[in-house]
């Protein structure tokens, strides 16, 4: 408290910025390797990182774009320092988060779809 006037002093802020929260809500096979995301739109974000895996635990998630989109068409991805396409008949697991001056925001719920 500030003893003088009886006021509480305000928190420090956080590098996290618990506001900002993607929420997907398409996730969508298009043929020739490539896959429709798209999310909606948080007001306080100036961009969004899209993250994949082929991982059903989700223990080991790679990055795959970043965008000031609410839809991103996937048909590749980084593979520690590698672009690797996408592969059909293989299950990937997708994850959004968004980003402003505050920090990140938190992760998205993860999403799943079968390339084709």
């Amino acid at each position: 408290k500030i003893h003088s006037a009886g006021f509480d002093t305000r928190k420090a802020r956080s590098s996290k910025s618990p506001c900002l929260k993607a929420v997907i809500k398409v996730i969508k096979p298009l043929g020739n390797h490539n896959i429709l995301l798209k999310w909606m739109r948080d007001a306080m974000a100036s961009i969004y990182f899209i993250e994949i895996s082929t991982d059903p635990k989700g223990k080991i998630w790679f990055p795959a774009a970043k965008t000031d989109n609410i839809q991103f068409f996937v048909s590749y991805f980084n593979q520690n320092g590698t672009r690797v396409a996408l592969r059909p008949e293989i299950k990937y697991f997708f994850r959004v988060y968004a980003w402003n001056h505050h920090g990140d925001g938190e992760f998205s719920e993860v999403a799943e779809t079968l390339c084709i």
